[in-house]
């Protein structure tokens, strides 16, 4: 929407068609909930009307990337389950779908659909647009409309790698806000922290253990390549089907206890991941 110039609105599924009973699949702070009561004398607890579903529950949607727009009131658009219909339709090609309607004030609106897998699809078909057929006017005013100053545009136009490109973008994006998690997150987070025993005055490392899903795809060549290292040529019969976290903790320096004149270093490790039960048992 940014390199369209575009406003970008945020549309999530009304509470009776989301498959979360919270609203969204992003957590369900104190805040999501008010206390009614249900005739029987018994706390009943229902989400309050108006507060964030979805995505727009973890991330809190800039007013200036919608340009100040609110969501179109035409009929059309309340047509939560039409609407993703269309999306699913949707395999690729130079256009996305669209509803063209009347809002409230007869004004006719075309809403561009995009979202999950659709986004990815039309990402994947046209990425040269945003790099390689990029030229300089073009360019700046994708930088300005991303939040850059016009001297961080103008070093943005005369770009030419794509991984350039996309890391001087991405970091335009950080700085403006585009993702910028709601007030609550923080807020939980810190609670959530706290009842680990980790340090807060002191520095300690982190170890991101990612497997589940990854290890069918995106790392699927990383473990096969670990394994023929350790002898196994057999890819269909491994010993395990992710790389053993004695690995990771290969990073560390053997040679760092020798400088120091010790014989062994402690450290303050935070390890973040999918599968804890077996790494606790490696």
């Amino acid at each position: 929407t940014t390199f369209m110039g575009l406003p970008m609105v945020l549309l999530e599924p009304p509470l009776d068609k989301q498959p979360y009973p919270g609203g969204s699949q992003f957590g369900c702070p104190t805040d999501a909930f008010r206390e009614s009561s249900n005739g029987s004398g018994q706390p009943n607890w229902e989400v309050k009307e108006g507060f964030p579903m979805g995505l727009s529950r973890l991330i809190d949607h800039p007013a200036w990337l919608s340009h100040g727009c609110a969501i179109p009131t035409c009929p059309e658009m309340n047509d939560y389950v039409n609407l993703t219909r269309l999306l699913r339709k949707y395999r690729g090609g130079d256009t996305l779908p669209s509803v063209t309607c009347q809002d409230a004030n007869g004004e006719t609106v075309k809403v561009i659909l995009s979202g999950s897998y659709a986004t990815r699809i039309y990402f994947r078909e046209h990425e040269g647009l945003f790099t390689k057929q990029l030229i300089i006017p073009q360019a700046k005013q994708w930088a300005l409309n991303l939040g850059s100053s016009e001297e961080e545009a103008e070093t943005f136009s005369q770009l030419h790698s794509p991984r350039e490109i996309w890391d001087y973008a991405t970091a335009l994006m950080n700085k403006s806000g585009i993702l910028r998690f709601q007030p609550w997150v923080a807020r939980d987070v810190e609670m959530f922290v706290k009842t680990y025993d980790i340090p807060l005055n002191e520095e300690y490392d982190t170890i991101h253990v990612r497997r589940g899903d990854k290890l069918e795809e995106e790392a699927r060549d990383a473990v096969i390549n670990y394994w023929k290292s350790q002898g196994y040529t057999d890819e269909d019969n491994l010993p395990t089907n992710y790389i053993p976290f004695a690995k990771y903790l290969e990073r560390y320096d053997p040679n760092e206890c020798v400088a120091k004149g010790v014989d062994t270093i402690e450290r303050n490790v935070y390890v973040a991941t999918d599968d804890p039960i077996v790494v606790m048992k490696e």
